[in-house]
């Protein structure tokens, strides 16, 4: 299927500065005469005949190329680029080129370089006779911009801010380079967070074991208590015994008018045995 003219096959990147978009015409002469180019050897001053199918098959390996001054690799545009090229019927190679210069800007719009040259190279020259020859097997490496002083050799190039003077296609390309750089990401519908099944079983469980540990709790203080009340009660009862006991002691230890009646051993014991029940009693 073949592609409009008119630039129509492009696609910018979007991460490319628009004012320095070019779309040029980098060959449209089927012949280019260099026989009065003095800046070639004598041998090669020749009209180069180009056949369709041969720049057919060239055109796109033009795309990707660097950008210079008069085919002086010296002069090559820092980061200029062909970003792409196309055949186009019936008879252009059209491409779109990078030039990221604002003097060459300027110098394109005040109309200084018109026109474009391709660096080429080619596997074979077939003569024809009468001084021009078939160029065979042909592969593009370059593109220069001319100055008024270069002759080049289509004349039929052309070179011009695609932005420029061109409001069909300005509208069109306004609206890729936007609908790639402004595209908003599709927003996935916001889902509802759903509340994780509540595992019945491991509930249940937990429930009695806090059952248990509750009951466990209940009876060991429980427990204690009744405990505690035990000795209190033992506590007691011996208290109670050993005043009993005291009181029964006391009724049987003679009196002091007796004591004084009987040896001073018999004495003692009684006032030691005085003393250590009212250390019990207390």
């Amino acid at each position: 299927m073949d592609k409009q003219e008119g630039f129509e096959w492009a696609k910018i990147p979007p991460e490319y500065d628009r004012r320095f978009i070019f779309k040029v015409v980098a060959s449209q002469a089927t012949e280019t005469d260099h026989t009065k180019d003095t800046n070639l050897p004598t041998s090669e001053r020749v009209v180069r005949v180009y056949s369709n199918e041969e720049r057919k098959i060239a055109a796109r390996s033009l795309s990707l190329r660097h950008i210079d001054i008069d085919h002086d690799l010296k002069r090559i545009i820092p980061e200029a680029l062909v970003l792409d090229a196309q055949w186009v019927e019936p008879n252009k190679i059209e491409c779109i080129c990078y030039i990221p210069d604002e003097k060459i800007l300027n110098q394109i719009r005040a109309g200084f370089y018109k026109n474009v040259s391709i660096e080429e190279t080619n596997r074979e020259d077939v003569p024809l006779g009468n001084n021009r020859v078939d160029m065979r097997g042909i592969t593009y490496f370059g593109l220069a911009l001319v100055t008024p002083d270069f002759q080049a050799g289509d004349p039929l190039t052309s070179i011009n801010p695609l932005y420029e003077g061109f409001s069909h296609l300005e509208a069109k390309f306004e609206f890729m380079v936007k609908a790639e750089s402004e595209k908003e990401p599709v927003k996935e519908p916001i889902k509802e967070p759903v509340p994780p099944k509540e595992p019945i079983i491991e509930k249940k469980v937990e429930e009695r074991v806090k059952e248990l540990e509750e009951a466990i709790t209940r009876l060991q203080k429980e427990t204690s208590e009744a405990h505690k009340k035990q000795l209190e009660q033992f506590e007691k009862g011996k208290k109670e015994g050993r005043t009993e006991v005291i009181k029964s002691i006391e009724k049987v230890i003679p009196s002091v008018l007796v004591q004084r009646q009987g040896s001073v051993p018999f004495n003692r014991l009684c006032t030691d045995l005085k003393k250590k029940l009212r250390e019990e009693s207390q």
